[in-house]
C-alpha cells in the first residue's frame, strides 16, 4: 500500500462514522466516496480477505487436533 493510500483510508476511518451518521440523519441509506477513497478501498480488500481466508483456515486446522 503506498503511502497516499494509507493516508486517504486513516482519514477515512477517521471520518466514515459520522458521514454514516449524517446519512442516516437525512433518510440516506449511502455514503457517498471520494475517487481516491474508493481506490484505496479497493486495493485494500483483496489483501483483508486473503488474510481473513487464511486466519480461518488456520483455526479450522488448529481446531482439528
Amino acid at each position: 500500500m503506498t503511502i497516499s493510500n494509507e493516508f486517504v483510508l486513516r482519514a477515512l476511518a477517521e471520518q466514515l462514522p459520522a458521514r454514516i451518521n449524517a446519512a442516516r440523519h437525512n433518510g440516506l441509506d449511502c455514503v457517498r466516496l471520494t475517487l481516491a477513497e474508493a481506490q484505496s478501498i479497493r486495493g485494500v480488500i483483496p489483501r483483508e480477505l486473503a488474510d481473513l481466508d487464511a486466519a480461518i483456515v488456520g483455526a479450522r486446522k488448529g481446531g482439528e487436533r
